[in-house]
């Protein structure tokens, strides 16, 4: 009902409307994908890097070495039980280069390459053995 009360839009709007769509580079992103943008854009500013540090996360190792709290935490962990997933990026002769080539990555990237590493998908795990899992094929 609201088209038939619409008023029909004069030609020097549509012109305007047509130079601005030729103006409008055609490689312009969805508005999704902007979105994404805008929500990935803090990672991407190179303040970030101060941001993460401010709060104690950091992604290189310090010439103050590892504090003493750090030093607990990783002892709990070492004498807790643990499964070790074998050929991951957090091995040992790995690890600091995993750290080193997400440092400075925006959100996307870093979930992409780590998450499966902290907590692998079912299927994966079933790839990789854990014969009870088979279940949820």
């Amino acid at each position: 009902m609201d088209h038939l009360l619409a008023r029909k839009k004069s030609p020097s709007s549509l012109r305007a409307k047509q130079l601005e769509a030729d103006s409008t580079p055609s490689s312009a992103t969805p508005s999704d994908q902007m979105q994404r943008e805008a929500k990935s854009n803090p990672y991407t500013h190179p303040s970030y890097e101060t941001v993460l540090a401010i709060r104690g996360s950091f992604m290189v190792k310090s010439d103050l070495g590892i504090t003493n709290a750090s030093k607990r935490l990783c002892q709990i962990l070492l004498e807790a039980e643990q499964s070790v997933p074998r050929d991951s990026l957090f091995c040992d002769d790995l690890f600091d280069e995993t750290c080193e080539s997400v440092q400075a990555r925006n959100e996307a990237m870093v979930v992409r390459d780590i998450s499966p590493l902290i907590c692998p998908s079912v299927q994966l795990l079933r790839i990789y053995g854990m014969k009870h899992h088979k279940l949820l094929k």
